[in-house]
């Protein structure tokens, strides 16, 4: 019994201190920024919006540093360009003006954000639309995909469409499921809820609560109808994670777990929102933005569920979670979330 709980102990010791030293605050790494680009007689003309987080890792001055990370070429020739300092936006983050000029402006066009996304927190997207009279050109850049290239110019060229003023929905609901699944803190709350809660009945009443809750704080957030700080929102989504593991300690009641569940998914609804917020997207864009990432997230989160609970299931069968064995993950999941809020609350988040 005695080399059962040292082993124990020792186990739950050496995840916690993982968790401690793998950027424990940094659940929502994803960074996201948006680019609009409008082709002129003289060149491109751009807009850049990025979280306040992101911007603050990138070189200052923040004016120069785009002038050498973002490269335009029309044709074979390279554009020279020049940006405006940042101004500070509502939601917290900063938007950049520039243009770039290019002697062949009508020639087929190369935007290249290398240069940027290397100076960027790894993983990170950027959102770039490329208009040109009524034509528009969407992509989501990122490390292993750096560039857009654009077809040369259109003659005569009408103004574009309202409805050719909107991302395409695929591209957030892509983001969504990158979201939950690099959600670290999101995807140990669900293990959690699934450790002991794996009967078919009360999980689906449990998950299904969990959803619609953040997703009613998702679109509150996202639409500015409701606004927490992070500092609040990130270490109230650690206590939550705590929360469940001692809940599974002590022996939740998984029947009426939903309950505390649809709290906590208010809560990390607001976790899910800040991205989508730091986009600074324009309000036509929202709705539709809202409803993709929203989908996305839940896409993900299901994913998750139904690759954990078949090996609980094979676990359980084969007798592992019985006694102090069964004791541990739920013990390190409390651990896990504990650690986290000191992170987060100490100003990590």
């Amino acid at each position: 019994m005695k080399t059962a709980l040292r082993s124990s102990f020792f186990a739950v010791l050496l995840w916690t201190c993982a968790l401690s030293f793998a950027r424990p605050a940094a659940a929502h790494a994803v960074g996201l920024s948006r680019g609009e680009y409008e082709r002129r007689a003289s060149g491109l003309a751009a807009t850049l919006t990025f979280a306040r987080d992101d911007a603050a890792t990138l070189p200052a001055p923040l004016a120069a540093s785009l002038e050498s990370l973002v490269h335009v070429r029309a044709g074979a020739q390279n554009c020279r360009a020049r940006f405006a300092p940042p101004a500070p936006i509502d939601n917290g983050g900063v938007v950049v003006r520039g243009a770039f000029a290019c002697a062949r402006a009508a020639s087929a066009l190369t935007l290249d954000f290398e240069g940027l996304l290397g100076a960027l927190p790894s993983g990170h997207r950027h959102l770039a639309r490329v208009t040109d009279g009524s034509r528009a050109t969407d992509a989501v850049v990122y490390a292993a995909s750096p560039r857009l290239d654009v077809p040369a110019a259109t003659a005569g060229a009408a103004p574009a469409p309202a409805v050719a003023d909107r991302l395409p929905a695929l591209r957030f609901v892509g983001m969504g499921i990158e979201h939950i699944l690099t959600g670290y803190d999101h995807l140990l709350f669900l293990l959690g809820l699934v450790l002991v809660g794996s009967r078919v009945g009360p999980l689906l009443r449990t998950v299904t609560s969990f959803t619609i809750a953040h997703s009613i704080t998702l679109a509150c957030a996202a639409l500015d109808w409701v606004t927490i700080p992070p500092a609040i929102v990130e270490p109230a989504i650690a206590l939550s994670i705590a929360y469940v593991g001692v809940e599974n300690l002590f022996g939740a009641d998984v029947t009426r777990r939903w309950r505390i569940t649809f709290l906590f998914g208010l809560v990390h609804g607001f976790g899910f929102a800040g991205r989508l917020r730091d986009l600074a997207l324009p309000r036509a864009e929202v709705p539709l933005a809202l409803f993709s990432f929203n989908a996305g997230v839940e896409c993900g989160q299901l994913a998750a569920v139904a690759f954990v609970v078949p090996i609980v299931w094979w676990v359980e069968r084969k007798g592992w979670l019985r006694g102090w064995r069964g004791r541990m993950p739920s013990l390190g999941i409390a651990a896990a979330g504990v650690v986290w809020f000191v992170a987060r609350a100490l100003g990590g988040a």
